[in-house]
């Protein structure tokens, strides 16, 4: 920070002084030439105090300003095609290059800057930017998923000091303890608000406490997460419904600004007759009953209709507790939305997929025993739209003691007041993530269905709205003097890229019980995958 404020004061008195003091020759020269130029041209032209002679002394002290603030912030680099590909603007380029030069600690700091949940996003993000990593064009990618996790579970401690946040007198109420919700809370603590996260059940995580099983996600990284923001100086109050044990009005009388992330927890119904027989569930109170620790009965067979993430994950939660296991989908494998990772799992571990077959009756007294199908021959329209069509002859039947149905979830907004626009059962925003109400935001799955790493985004973007509507120009300041610095190399870029083979994730070949499947590599084989980082931002240049 010192040399910071050094570069500026010098850039004071000498413009593009700092940026040269600071090494950048290139941003120092540009603005040393551009200054006395300007002088120059100024003396030359001089004819008094016209109209073109203020233009001239405006441009002197935009620029002035400008040169300023660049030599405090620093050089701006090119970001990483990793970088631009990350929903939750975490920069991966940097907390690897953090960890390839075996600084776990500061890796660290550089995610739960503004994410607090790098152990699960290590763990169940789909990894959007690896496919874009310059690497792949030698050998592979780097794991960035897994040293996102990797430097969580080595550095990550309980009892990790956080610093102290002054208060700033505003407060903030969040309607919802899951991913938005939090990251969101999280991020405003940082910026001094005090926030109060609301949450109806009596754990805080959304899906990640309630809906994923432990065998991607173990329960005890989502607590240390959130004991974490919790030392931040974020209250979450679990057990509390709004509109039932508080009420809208009284947040918005009470807060200062209001983010709805209420997540989406009612089930799609099929309505062909499924709350009159025994041994069907609901996917999503399925895998509910799981992580609370009291597993639903499953037959010698398990049929689970749907393709996504909660299918599958449902799909091979029933195998685990001793039933056999068909996964049928409206889609056909290519369209399935689940992320194909998942599902190349689940048909390793023995779940069969019959894909595009819809269900058409539900065939049992007073307990499931088949399911009557209609093959599916398209999921989508012309335009898009969802909407399947079949043909009502071709005909099968799949028996099964046990009936998942796992067709898609929506929010519950009845606790909205009428003057919040919603259609379709979703929530209206605008870019800002701002509702028709002034001071009220909404993100994450009350908008569209999403995955956790989008929830993250929309938790920090809400944060970002929220501070520039209750703070104002303040706020667009803190904004233009931020910055993201890349540290100095201790060894050469080349160096820091060893042809070495690509980590080889530990997992369990074969994994019937709910224990983790992915494990821990050792240390010296993260490091050595994070030196196979090419080090974009650097290479590329910065000015």
């Amino acid at each position: 920070m010192k040399r910071r404020l050094r570069a500026a004061a010098i850039s004071f008195f000498i413009p593009g002084g700092g940026q040269i003091y600071r090494k950048r020759f290139l941003s120092g020269i540009f603005f040393l030439v551009f200054f006395v130029s300007l002088v120059l041209f100024h003396r030359i032209v001089w004819i008094g105090f016209h109209p073109f002679s203020y233009f001239v002394l405006f441009s002197y002290l935009v620029l002035w300003i400008g040169n300023i603030i660049d030599a405090y912030k620093g050089p701006y680099y090119f970001p990483a095609p990793c970088d631009i590909y990350c929903p939750a603007g975490i920069r991966p380029s940097l907390y690897i290059l953090y960890l390839s030069e075996d600084r776990g600690r500061e890796a660290l700091k550089g995610i739960l800057d503004t994410v607090p949940f790098p152990g699960t996003l290590g763990r169940i993000c789909f990894a959007p930017c690896e496919y874009p990593c310059s690497r792949s064009g030698t050998d592979e990618s780097i794991r960035i998923r897994y040293l996102k996790r990797f430097i969580f579970d080595n550095e990550f401690k309980d009892d990790s000091k956080v610093p102290k946040i002054r208060n700033n007198g505003k407060k903030v109420a969040i309607i919802g303890g899951g991913v938005a919700g939090i990251t969101s809370g999280y991020n405003l603590r940082i910026k001094g608000y005090q926030v109060v996260i609301f949450e109806r059940e009596e754990v805080a995580g959304g899906m990640l406490t309630m809906g994923i099983p432990d065998y991607r996600l173990p329960k005890r990284v989502v607590e240390e997460e959130i004991s974490y923001v919790k030392k931040f100086g974020v209250e979450i109050k679990t057990g509390i419904e709004i509109g039932k044990d508080r009420s809208f009005k009284g947040l918005m009388d009470e807060f200062d600004a209001i983010f709805i992330a209420t997540g989406s927890h009612l089930n799609n119904e099929l309505n062909v007759g499924e709350k009159e027989l025994k041994g069907i569930y609901y996917g999503l109170n399925f895998l509910k009953a799981l992580k609370r620790g009291s597993p639903p009965s499953v037959g010698e067979k398990t049929v689970v209709i749907g393709g996504g993430d909660l299918g599958v994950d449902a799909a091979r939660s029933a195998l685990r507790l001793g039933s056999r296991v068909a996964l049928i989908p409206l889609e056909s494998r290519e369209e399935m939305p689940a992320f194909e990772k998942n599902v190349k799992r689940a048909m390793e571990e023995g779940v069969e997929i019959i894909n595009s077959w819809g269900i058409d009756e539900i065939l049992g007294e007073r307990k499931v025993r088949a399911v009557k199908l209609k093959r599916c021959c398209s999921v989508y329209d012309e335009v898009g739209e969802f909407k399947p069509s079949f043909d009502e002859n071709l005909i099968k039947v799949e028996g099964c003691e046990t009936l998942i149905l796992s067709i898609g979830q929506k929010p519950d907004l009845d606790f909205l007041p009428g003057d919040i626009i919603v259609e379709n059962g979703r929530i209206i925003v605008d870019n800002a993530l701002r509702t028709s109400v002034p001071g009220v935001f909404a993100g994450g799955d009350v908008l569209l269905p999403s995955t956790a790493v989008n929830a993250v985004s929309d938790g920090k973007k809400a944060a970002r709205s929220i501070d520039l509507y209750l703070r104002g120009i303040h706020a667009r300041i803190d904004n233009l003097l931020s910055f993201v610095e890349y540290p100095v190399p201790r060894c050469p870029l080349e160096s820091n890229a060893p042809k070495g083979e690509p980590l080889k994730i530990p997992a369990k070949e074969k994994n019937h019980n709910f224990d983790e499947i992915e494990g821990s590599c050792s240390y010296n084989e993260g490091v050595l995958e994070a030196k196979r980082c090419l080090r974009c931002p650097l290479r590329f240049g910065s000015f």
